[in-house]
């Protein structure tokens, strides 16, 4: 039944948790504006709809999501579309959760016995699972350029 409205079940990205939010604010990570609406024109140009332009983002745009829209995320978590939801806080939300994420394996690399390689290669292909912003992009690529030196 496609196009037909998902209502039987609250379906919502998944959110921070308190312990989360610590973790986000002891590795000083400030969700940006730009990879916010990165997020969003990626989620919904996978979903089908056209890329609002960053000129335009101050503008109303009443066509672009409806409660009930069921939204496949970038990772492929399913979102259905609350009323008073955007796409905006949508994105918001899933990047504050995989900062978190991230976060958690980043701790886990951390804290990982260095010799056990397989273990380390494990953990970075995790964390850049999570990884969406430039600043992850690079701690990923210098644990990846430790361990090839190794």
């Amino acid at each position: 039944e496609t196009g037909t409205p998902v209502t039987d079940r609250v379906i919502t990205v998944k959110r921070v948790n308190t312990e989360e939010k610590e973790l986000l604010a002891k590795r000083n990570v400030t969700i940006r504006d730009i990879d916010i609406f990165n997020y969003a024109n990626d989620v919904a140009v996978k979903n089908g709809y056209e890329k609002i332009t960053y000129t335009g983002i101050r503008q109303k745009n009443p066509h672009w999501i409806y409660p009930g829209n069921l939204f496949i995320m970038l990772d492929g978590e399913k979102v259905v579309v609350q009323s008073g939801d955007t796409l905006w806080d949508l994105a918001h939300a899933k990047l504050e959760k995989m900062n978190a994420d991230f976060y958690k394996v980043i701790a886990e690399l951390e804290q990982a016995d260095t010799s056990d390689k397989n273990k380390i290669r494990e953990l970075i292909d995790r964390a850049d699972s999570f990884a969406y912003i430039p600043q992850q992009k690079k701690i990923i690529a210098a644990y990846r350029s430790k361990i090839s030196n190794e």
